[in-house]
């Protein structure tokens, strides 16, 4: 996962990024937590790609199942950890 972050983060288009994402097969015994390092990167993907509805779902969908977001060195070992701060606002938002 951590290999297709970094190859979405350097996709020339939206749908290359997604496509590189959504390329990678978790199994059963992979973190659960992987999953929402997509989500992540998805909507980092959405945001470089100026697409505010699809970053909003993404960001939205991420939340829902990391309430307390990532960790700062789970984030930053996938280099999210920058746009991560970015959704600090809604996550406040939410949590109140």
């Amino acid at each position: 996962m951590n290999i297709a972050v970094a190859k979405a983060r350097a996709a020339s288009t939206l749908g290359a990024a997604e496509e590189v994402l959504d390329s990678v097969e978790l199994a059963e015994h992979d973190r659960p937590w992987l999953k929402d390092i997509r989500t992540l990167a998805k909507s980092q993907a959405a945001h470089r790609f100026n697409q505010p509805a699809l970053e909003h779902e993404h960001a939205a969908a991420f939340l829902a199942r990391q309430p307390m977001l990532f960790e700062p060195n789970i984030a930053l070992d996938f280099h999210l950890l920058r746009y991560q701060e970015q959704l600090k606002p809604l996550y406040q938002r939410n949590k109140g």
